[in-house]
Protein backbone atom coordinates (compact mmCIF):
# COMPACT_ATOMS: atom_id res chain seq x y z
CA UNK A 1 0.00 0.00 0.00
CA UNK A 2 1.27 3.44 -0.92
CA UNK A 3 1.09 6.04 1.84
CA UNK A 4 0.22 9.69 1.43
CA UNK A 5 3.85 10.47 2.26
CA UNK A 6 5.05 8.16 -0.52
CA UNK A 7 2.73 9.86 -2.99
CA UNK A 8 4.03 13.27 -1.92
CA UNK A 9 7.65 12.15 -2.26
CA UNK A 10 6.95 10.62 -5.64
CA UNK A 11 5.51 13.86 -6.90
CA UNK A 12 8.33 15.89 -5.42
CA UNK A 13 11.07 14.00 -7.25
CA UNK A 14 10.27 15.40 -10.72
CA UNK A 15 10.35 18.92 -9.31
CA UNK A 16 13.87 18.62 -7.98
CA UNK A 17 14.88 16.54 -10.95
CA UNK A 18 13.91 19.26 -13.39
CA UNK A 19 15.17 22.19 -11.38
CA UNK A 20 18.29 21.28 -9.45
CA UNK A 21 20.03 19.27 -12.12
CA UNK A 22 19.10 21.73 -14.85
CA UNK A 23 20.28 24.71 -12.82
CA UNK A 24 23.59 23.02 -12.16
CA UNK A 25 23.91 22.39 -15.87
CA UNK A 26 23.11 25.92 -16.99
CA UNK A 27 25.29 27.42 -14.27
CA UNK A 28 28.50 25.45 -14.70
CA UNK A 29 31.22 27.93 -13.87
CA UNK A 30 29.10 31.01 -14.54
CA UNK A 31 27.30 30.98 -11.21
CA UNK A 32 27.31 34.38 -9.53
CA UNK A 33 26.58 33.00 -6.09
CA UNK A 34 28.67 29.94 -5.35
CA UNK A 35 27.74 27.85 -2.31
CA UNK A 36 29.20 24.34 -2.47
CA UNK A 37 28.52 24.56 -6.19
CA UNK A 38 29.07 21.58 -8.45
CA UNK A 39 28.94 21.86 -12.25
CA UNK A 40 27.49 18.37 -12.55
CA UNK A 41 24.34 16.73 -11.24
CA UNK A 42 24.82 14.64 -8.14
CA UNK A 43 23.68 11.06 -8.45
CA UNK A 44 20.57 11.22 -6.25
CA UNK A 45 18.76 13.56 -8.64
CA UNK A 46 20.31 12.37 -11.88
CA UNK A 47 17.44 12.41 -14.40
CA UNK A 48 18.62 9.08 -15.77
CA UNK A 49 17.41 7.50 -12.51
CA UNK A 50 13.87 8.77 -12.97
CA UNK A 51 11.13 7.23 -15.07
CA UNK A 52 8.72 9.79 -16.47
CA UNK A 53 7.51 7.59 -19.29
CA UNK A 54 3.95 8.44 -20.20
CA UNK A 55 4.24 11.89 -18.65
CA UNK A 56 3.82 15.22 -20.47
CA UNK A 57 5.43 18.43 -19.26
CA UNK A 58 4.80 22.04 -20.26
CA UNK A 59 7.74 24.43 -19.84
CA UNK A 60 7.31 28.15 -20.47
CA UNK A 61 10.26 30.36 -21.34
CA UNK A 62 11.76 27.25 -22.93
CA UNK A 63 13.70 28.93 -25.71
CA UNK A 64 16.83 29.64 -23.67
CA UNK A 65 18.61 29.60 -20.31
CA UNK A 66 17.00 27.84 -17.38
CA UNK A 67 13.89 26.91 -19.39
CA UNK A 68 15.99 25.10 -21.97
CA UNK A 69 17.96 23.28 -19.28
CA UNK A 70 14.78 22.16 -17.52
CA UNK A 71 13.39 20.85 -20.82
CA UNK A 72 16.54 18.86 -21.48
CA UNK A 73 16.41 17.34 -18.00
CA UNK A 74 12.88 16.09 -18.58
CA UNK A 75 13.93 14.58 -21.91
CA UNK A 76 16.73 12.76 -20.11
CA UNK A 77 14.23 11.54 -17.52
CA UNK A 78 12.27 9.70 -20.17
CA UNK A 79 9.23 11.97 -20.49
CA UNK A 80 6.93 10.99 -23.35
CA UNK A 81 6.05 14.53 -24.34
CA UNK A 82 7.27 18.08 -23.94
CA UNK A 83 5.30 21.21 -24.73
CA UNK A 84 7.82 24.03 -25.10
CA UNK A 85 6.37 27.52 -24.96
CA UNK A 86 8.09 30.82 -25.73
CA UNK A 87 7.96 33.75 -28.15
CA UNK A 88 11.29 32.99 -29.85
CA UNK A 89 10.71 30.28 -32.43
CA UNK A 90 14.37 29.96 -33.38
CA UNK A 91 15.23 29.39 -29.72
CA UNK A 92 12.43 26.85 -29.38
CA UNK A 93 13.78 24.91 -32.35
CA UNK A 94 17.22 24.84 -30.73
CA UNK A 95 15.71 23.59 -27.49
CA UNK A 96 13.79 20.88 -29.32
CA UNK A 97 16.96 19.74 -31.06
CA UNK A 98 18.80 19.61 -27.72
CA UNK A 99 15.94 17.62 -26.14
CA UNK A 100 15.88 15.10 -28.97
CA UNK A 101 19.62 14.58 -28.61
CA UNK A 102 19.34 14.31 -24.83
CA UNK A 103 16.50 11.82 -24.90
CA UNK A 104 17.41 8.77 -22.86
CA UNK A 105 18.56 5.85 -24.96
CA UNK A 106 15.93 3.13 -25.02
CA UNK A 107 13.16 5.37 -23.64
CA UNK A 108 9.81 6.03 -25.29
CA UNK A 109 10.34 5.82 -29.04
CA UNK A 110 7.25 7.97 -29.48
CA UNK A 111 8.83 10.90 -27.64
CA UNK A 112 7.28 14.07 -29.04
CA UNK A 113 8.04 17.76 -28.65
CA UNK A 114 5.38 20.38 -29.34
CA UNK A 115 6.55 23.93 -30.04
CA UNK A 116 4.23 26.72 -28.94
CA UNK A 117 5.29 30.15 -30.22
CA UNK A 118 3.18 32.12 -27.78
CA UNK A 119 3.44 35.19 -25.57
CA UNK A 120 2.04 34.38 -22.14
CA UNK A 121 0.49 37.84 -21.71
CA UNK A 122 -2.25 36.98 -24.20
CA UNK A 123 -5.08 35.11 -22.51
CA UNK A 124 -6.49 33.97 -25.84
CA UNK A 125 -3.14 32.80 -27.23
CA UNK A 126 -2.33 30.84 -24.08
CA UNK A 127 -5.76 29.19 -24.07
CA UNK A 128 -5.27 28.21 -27.72
CA UNK A 129 -1.83 26.80 -26.93
CA UNK A 130 -3.23 24.58 -24.17
CA UNK A 131 -5.85 23.31 -26.60
CA UNK A 132 -2.96 22.26 -28.85
CA UNK A 133 -1.39 20.41 -25.91
CA UNK A 134 -4.66 18.61 -25.26
CA UNK A 135 -5.12 17.71 -28.93
CA UNK A 136 -1.60 16.35 -29.33
CA UNK A 137 -0.98 14.64 -25.99
CA UNK A 138 -4.44 14.16 -24.44
CA UNK A 139 -2.89 14.84 -21.03
CA UNK A 140 -0.65 17.16 -19.01
CA UNK A 141 1.25 16.21 -15.86
CA UNK A 142 3.64 19.01 -14.91
CA UNK A 143 3.61 22.74 -15.63
CA UNK A 144 6.83 24.70 -15.13
CA UNK A 145 6.06 28.42 -15.16
CA UNK A 146 9.56 29.60 -15.97
CA UNK A 147 8.90 32.51 -18.36
CA UNK A 148 9.66 35.92 -16.94
CA UNK A 149 10.96 39.36 -17.72
CA UNK A 150 13.59 41.57 -16.14
CA UNK A 151 14.81 45.05 -17.02
CA UNK A 152 18.54 45.39 -16.78
CA UNK A 153 18.60 48.89 -15.33
CA UNK A 154 17.76 50.47 -12.00
CA UNK A 155 15.31 53.31 -11.59
CA UNK A 156 13.69 54.69 -8.48
CA UNK A 157 9.90 54.66 -8.50
CA UNK A 158 9.71 58.38 -9.31
CA UNK A 159 11.97 57.90 -12.32
CA UNK A 160 10.37 54.71 -13.62
CA UNK A 161 8.33 54.70 -16.80
CA UNK A 162 4.86 53.50 -15.71
CA UNK A 163 4.39 51.34 -18.79
CA UNK A 164 7.75 49.63 -18.36
CA UNK A 165 7.13 49.07 -14.64
CA UNK A 166 3.74 47.49 -15.18
CA UNK A 167 4.94 45.40 -18.12
CA UNK A 168 7.13 43.39 -15.74
CA UNK A 169 4.03 42.50 -13.72
CA UNK A 170 2.08 41.75 -16.90
CA UNK A 171 4.64 39.12 -17.91
CA UNK A 172 5.73 37.73 -14.55
CA UNK A 173 2.40 37.66 -12.73
CA UNK A 174 -0.41 37.91 -15.25
CA UNK A 175 1.43 35.61 -17.66
CA UNK A 176 1.86 32.98 -14.96
CA UNK A 177 -1.84 33.32 -14.10
CA UNK A 178 -2.83 32.88 -17.75
CA UNK A 179 -0.83 29.68 -18.17
CA UNK A 180 -1.93 28.17 -14.87
CA UNK A 181 -5.59 28.97 -15.45
CA UNK A 182 -5.57 27.48 -18.94
CA UNK A 183 -3.60 24.39 -17.88
CA UNK A 184 -5.60 23.41 -14.79
CA UNK A 185 -8.46 21.52 -16.48
CA UNK A 186 -6.02 19.23 -18.31
CA UNK A 187 -3.56 19.08 -15.44
CA UNK A 188 -6.19 17.80 -13.01
CA UNK A 189 -6.30 14.53 -14.95
CA UNK A 190 -2.53 14.09 -14.75
CA UNK A 191 0.23 14.17 -12.14
CA UNK A 192 -0.99 17.62 -11.01
CA UNK A 193 2.31 19.42 -10.35
CA UNK A 194 2.87 23.15 -10.86
CA UNK A 195 6.32 24.70 -10.47
CA UNK A 196 6.50 28.49 -10.39
CA UNK A 197 9.95 29.97 -10.80
CA UNK A 198 10.45 32.91 -8.50
CA UNK A 199 13.58 34.67 -7.26
CA UNK A 200 15.55 35.19 -4.09
CA UNK A 201 14.87 38.88 -4.66
CA UNK A 202 11.25 38.26 -3.61
CA UNK A 203 12.65 38.36 -0.07
CA UNK A 204 14.93 41.35 -0.61
CA UNK A 205 14.76 45.06 -1.29
CA UNK A 206 17.15 46.23 -4.00
CA UNK A 207 16.78 49.93 -4.74
CA UNK A 208 15.70 50.51 -8.31
CA UNK A 209 14.17 47.09 -8.93
CA UNK A 210 10.72 47.59 -7.45
CA UNK A 211 9.05 46.25 -10.60
CA UNK A 212 10.82 42.89 -10.72
CA UNK A 213 11.12 42.19 -7.01
CA UNK A 214 7.49 42.94 -6.17
CA UNK A 215 6.37 40.73 -9.07
CA UNK A 216 8.39 37.82 -7.72
CA UNK A 217 6.95 38.37 -4.25
CA UNK A 218 3.46 38.27 -5.77
CA UNK A 219 4.27 34.90 -7.34
CA UNK A 220 4.86 33.47 -3.88
CA UNK A 221 1.39 34.45 -2.73
CA UNK A 222 -0.22 33.37 -6.00
CA UNK A 223 1.43 29.96 -5.55
CA UNK A 224 -0.10 29.74 -2.09
CA UNK A 225 -3.52 30.49 -3.53
CA UNK A 226 -3.12 27.73 -6.12
CA UNK A 227 -2.24 25.27 -3.35
CA UNK A 228 -5.11 26.47 -1.16
CA UNK A 229 -7.72 26.33 -3.90
CA UNK A 230 -6.67 23.10 -5.63
CA UNK A 231 -4.77 21.17 -2.98
CA UNK A 232 -7.84 19.12 -2.11
CA UNK A 233 -7.86 17.98 -5.75
CA UNK A 234 -4.30 16.72 -5.48
CA UNK A 235 -2.48 19.68 -6.99
CA UNK A 236 1.00 20.34 -5.63
CA UNK A 237 2.29 23.84 -6.32
CA UNK A 238 5.86 24.89 -5.62
CA UNK A 239 7.49 28.31 -5.85
CA UNK A 240 11.23 27.83 -6.24
CA UNK A 241 14.01 30.37 -6.64
CA UNK A 242 17.07 29.08 -8.51
CA UNK A 243 19.66 31.41 -7.04
CA UNK A 244 21.54 33.91 -9.17
CA UNK A 245 22.33 32.13 -12.41
CA UNK A 246 24.18 34.05 -15.11
CA UNK A 247 21.79 33.51 -17.99
CA UNK A 248 20.85 36.24 -20.45
CA UNK A 249 18.50 37.86 -17.93
CA UNK A 250 20.83 38.90 -15.08
CA UNK A 251 23.59 39.48 -17.60
CA UNK A 252 21.67 42.63 -18.58
CA UNK A 253 22.79 44.32 -15.35
CA UNK A 254 25.75 46.61 -16.12
CA UNK A 255 28.93 45.41 -14.47
CA UNK A 256 30.40 48.84 -14.05
CA UNK A 257 29.17 52.30 -13.53
CA UNK A 258 26.94 54.11 -11.07
CA UNK A 259 24.98 52.26 -8.48
CA UNK A 260 24.47 49.34 -10.89
CA UNK A 261 28.02 48.26 -10.13
CA UNK A 262 27.00 47.10 -6.67
CA UNK A 263 23.59 45.73 -5.73
CA UNK A 264 22.66 46.48 -2.14
CA UNK A 265 20.27 43.80 -0.92
CA UNK A 266 18.31 44.43 2.21
CA UNK A 267 16.07 41.95 3.94
CA UNK A 268 12.98 43.80 5.26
Amino acid sequence: MTSQSDNFTGKLIPVYLSLICSLQRVSKHRCLVRLNHSPTTYDTINPLHSDLSGKVILVTGASRGIGRAISIAYAQAGASGLALLARNRAGLIETRTACMKAQRHGSDKNFQVLLLEVGITSTEAVASALKEVETKFKRLDIVVNNAGQFQGHQNNIGDMDPGSWWNIWTVNVNGLFNVTRAALPLLLDGLRIIVNMTSITAHLITGGFSDYETSKLAILRLSQFIAAEYGDQGVLCYAIHPGTILTDMPAQIPKNGGRNSTLTWRIP
